[in-house]
């Protein structure tokens, strides 16, 4: 697996990735009728990659090779609202293997900030050739205050509401370590632990984990 941190520098230094900003992109069905009209934030895309199943065009009628990987960072909107929008594009139009959701909550009175990253991974697809729902498959709280009251709502990841399964448990400022049965820390001092966000080297596209190595001089277990 690849750190996020290791993801984004192989994309922006060239390499096998390149990055891709926010763009409006059309998403077309298997008969070429647009069925989404999405605009992602960021994204992943692994150079030379093979001509998609379903097209996909940008603003003006250009083509362009799916993300492997599509970031959205939501502020205003709701967390309900990106994971929604993450079904999207992880749903059988589309090639995107992986989305990556930021969310940042309102700022409290004592300057202390809520967030969380989510990954939410493409679903498998089935024996009779069905692809499967997304899964979050990270969550991690990040930032000075943990995550509670108004944003925790009944549709929160983990609940019984939430669009998306969450493999696992949210982990990070405010909720407890299994492994200690403590609070993690918050993040406004030296010394913290490192709170590690992974990205399947297979999520980025179809390069193996040796050669990706060895091109770029990555550490693959992350930092």
């Amino acid at each position: 697996q690849l750190s996020l941190h290791d993801a984004l520098a192989a994309a922006a230094a060239g390499g096998n990735y390149k990055m891709i900003g926010s763009r409006d992109m059309n998403i077309l069905n298997a008969a070429g009728v647009i069925v989404n009209s999405l605009k992602p934030d960021g994204g992943i895309v692994p150079l030379g990659r093979a001509p998609p199943a379903h097209n996909i065009y940008v603003r003006g009628g250009s083509q362009t090779p799916w993300p492997s990987v599509v970031f959205e960072i939501a502020v205003s909107r709701t967390l309900t609202e990106e994971l929604n929008k993450a079904i999207i594009w992880l749903s059988a139009n589309t090639e995107v293997q992986m989305v990556i959701i930021v969310k940042i909550w309102n700022r409290y009175a004592n300057a202390r900030q809520t967030m969380a990253i989510f990954a939410v991974e493409r679903g498998p697809v089935n024996a009779a050739g069905v692809l499967q729902p997304p899964t979050i498959t990270q969550a991690i709280s990040f930032g000075t205050r943990h995550i509670a009251g108004p944003e925790r709502t009944g549709d929160f990841p983990g609940t019984a509401n939430c669009p998306i399964n969450l493999v696992g448990a949210l982990i990070g400022v405010g909720e407890i370590d299994p492994a200690t049965g403590v609070a993690y820390p918050a993040c406004n001092g030296l010394g913290l632990a490192n709170y590690q966000f992974q990205i399947p080297a297979a999520r980025l596209g179809q390069v193996p984990a040796e050669l990706f190595w060895r091109r770029n001089n990555l550490n693959l277990n992350g930092l």
